[in-house]
């Protein structure tokens, strides 16, 4: 009988601290997911010439229905349908994808926006031959959506 308690406490304690380490597996991925999200983000800076750009479209249905078309056209394959960075091609980027819900990502300038969009970097093309000024910029009034809702 005292061989059965110590058994079972074994299989229990065992059983706890599986449980415990599988809980807290999904966190720590998390956590270092996000964390290498913030430090890309930090590490990819717009020229200060670009923080002066000023959107000089107006946050409006129309101008928010014609951002999300080109988003759905263009950029949610890898930022994904909520834009957190989670879409279908993202995975297998080298790059980092923004996660546009993430607040951190408004406390850079429209025109920051601007130019990293016409720029790209890495596995994000450049969009400045496929997209005109009118609807990059129109794109950022949309993607700034996705962090200003979920605020």
């Amino acid at each position: 009988m005292k061989n059965l308690r110590i058994i079972l406490l074994i299989s229990v304690s065992l059983f706890l601290t599986l449980s415990f380490i599988s809980l807290k597996a999904p966190m720590n991925e998390n956590f270092v997911k996000m964390e290498k999200i913030a430090q890309d983000t930090l590490k990819w800076v717009a020229p200060d010439s670009a923080n002066d750009l000023i959107n000089p479209y107006e946050l409006n249905d129309k101008n928010m229905a014609e951002g999300l078309l080109l988003y759905k056209k263009l950029c949610r394959s890898c930022h994904g349908r909520n834009g957190d960075g989670q879409g279908v091609e993202a995975e297998d980027l080298e790059t980092v994808t923004t996660d546009f819900t993430n607040p951190l990502f408004l406390e850079q300038t429209d025109g920051s926006m601007y130019w990293k969009i016409s720029e790209g970097r890495k596995d994000m093309e450049s969009f400045k031959e496929r997209l005109n000024e009118e609807e990059i910029w129109l794109v950022v009034l949309y993607i700034k959506s996705f962090s200003e809702v979920s605020e």
